[in-house]
């Protein structure tokens, strides 16, 4: 197939069901609020792993709990290694929240119905090591935690719901091709795709591997030699005969429409990049989730198509 010059696999994104905790950190800075956020989405990127973590938009000072500015993450894990090992990541995540400066933690996940609740307040109240006091904000419970530069106020409880990752692989003529359209990607799905997030990591993409391990077993995650190009002529690779290189872009999402859109966006924006010569996605024979994405869904109608359906063609 193929859109705005750009060569798109007709084929499916693998949809994995996962476990979502939705929080907004708010700090005195929008700078400061990104840059802790962004110290605590990115831990733990292997395939697999119980979390992972994304920012999913900037939250503006007048949308906060307490007025200040802030950024909304989601923190994702697979459904397959079940909720109690979710909570325990999670939880140990967030243990890290009072050691960054001028930040507070709030449940951000109170428009999605409740699937299951986590008592953040039973491990993070700790912190205060017997001086940490209760407090209410509206129809908030809050923990304040007294701390050396300012105090911290952390929500008591989160709400965890059902969610979906999915993944797209882009091809690039370059790795500096590569670069922009990850970096462009994820600006976009920042600014555009509410209750979706990229994988938090240095340059908006990674590597593209593979679960486990052909030759080493018992591994996570290890190379996905179909996507090496130095390997070419040694293995058979998926590679564009003009493409020198590929990435990954994980998506975090709050539900399948937020996947749908973000995958949709990240399409476009690589479709806006020079020498991003095709797009598809991480092989995999057998969905985890048991749902499918296919790209086609993805890209407007084609205008023939449009006319038939009685619109301008």
């Amino acid at each position: 197939m193929r859109y705005q010059g750009l060569s798109i696999d007709d084929t499916f994104c693998e949809v994995v069901d996962t476990y979502v905790a939705r929080l907004t950190l708010t700090a005195s800075t929008e700078a400061l609020a990104l840059a802790a956020a962004g110290f605590l989405a990115a831990v733990a990127l292997a395939p697999g792993s119980a979390l992972r973590g994304g920012l999913e938009s900037p939250a503006p000072a007048a949308s906060t709990p307490d007025g200040r500015p802030g950024m909304t993450l989601l923190f994702s894990g697979p459904t397959a290694s079940g909720l109690d090992a979710f909570k325990v990541a999670l939880l140990d995540r967030l243990d890290l929240a009072p050691l960054l400066l001028t930040c507070s933690l709030f449940d951000a996940g109170r428009a999605a119905p409740i699937e299951w609740v986590v008592d953040l307040a039973a491990r993070l109240a700790r912190w205060g090591d017997g001086h940490e006091i209760k407090e209410t904000s509206g129809e908030r419970e809050l923990i304040r935690l007294p701390l050396s530069v300012s105090d911290q106020r952390l929500e008591r409880r989160t709400r965890v719901v059902a969610g979906v990752d999915g993944a797209l692989v882009a091809f690039g003529r370059s790795e500096a091709a590569c670069l922009a359209g990850a970096s462009e990607a994820a600006a976009d799905v920042l600014r555009l795709a509410p209750g979706a997030a990229v994988l938090h990591a240095p340059g908006g993409a990674t590597n593209v591997v593979k679960c486990g391990g052909a030759t080493y077993k018992g591994e996570a995650s290890t190379t996905h030699e179909a996507y090496c190009a130095s390997l070419s002529g040694h293995v058979a690779t998926s590679l564009p005969p003009e493409a020198v290189a590929a990435i990954e872009m994980t998506l975090l999402a709050i539900s399948m429409d937020a996947l749908r859109e973000a995958l949709r966006v990240s399409i476009d924006a690589f479709a806006r990049t020079a020498d991003i010569v095709g797009v598809s996605t991480p092989f995999a024979p057998v969905a985890r989730g048991g749902r499918r994405i296919a790209l086609r869904e993805l890209l407007p109608a084609p205008r023939a198509e449009r006319a038939k359906k009685g619109g301008t063609p």
